[in-house]
């Protein structure tokens, strides 16, 4: 008979509202034992992959221009540069490094 974990069988019937089974099978017992010491009883909330590559995303444009700046560059150059690599316009990299200076 294969062993069965009574906290895995526990979070099954939890309810349909969670996804603690799933946090369980990506990450294991112990891990899972550590999250719900930590965050029991309060919302974790899971950003979608677009919203995390676009925060990385303002954070390099972010660094870049902060680079650029200190190395005297021509600014023009480098948000032009910024705007093709992540394929956006001059006014975006403008707005977002803006945005991310007040964040630092």
């Amino acid at each position: 008979m294969k062993h069965i974990d009574a906290l895995q069988v526990a979070l099954l019937r939890a309810g349909k509202d969670t996804l603690l089974p799933e946090i369980y099978d990506i990450f294991g017992r112990e891990k899972l034992l550590k999250f719900l010491d930590i965050f029991a009883g309060t919302t974790v909330v899971v950003p979608t992959k677009k919203v995390l590559e676009d925060s990385i995303r303002d954070t390099y444009i972010y660094l870049g221009m902060e680079k650029a700046k200190a190395q005297r560059k021509v600014m023009t150059d480098v948000v032009r540069d910024l705007a093709i690599r992540y394929d956006i316009d001059n006014r975006k990299v403008h707005t977002i490094y803006e945005d991310m200076k007040q964040h630092f």
